[in-house]
């Protein structure tokens, strides 16, 4: 559970790192301790995280086949 990390952790574990989504906030939500507010904000941090890695993997495969050589063998 994510309650007894310092705020900053939390922060990161809910939108940096998609760990909130997978182990707190299915917990959270069948026990009602989660309102709507929370829920949109929550999936437009997911969104985000979604958005910022599919660009960093793009930037990655592409600097790669810049520097990929091949040989005939």
């Amino acid at each position: 559970p994510l309650v007894i990390f310092p705020m900053v952790i939390r922060i990161i574990m809910m939108v940096v790192v998609p760990f909130y989504f997978f182990s707190t906030f299915p917990a959270e939500y069948v026990l009602g301790k989660i309102n709507g507010v929370t829920i949109i904000y929550m999936l437009c941090a997911l969104l985000g995280n979604v958005v910022l890695w599919t660009i960093l993997n793009k930037s990655a495969w592409r600097r790669g086949r810049m520097s990929y050589e091949s040989l005939n063998g």
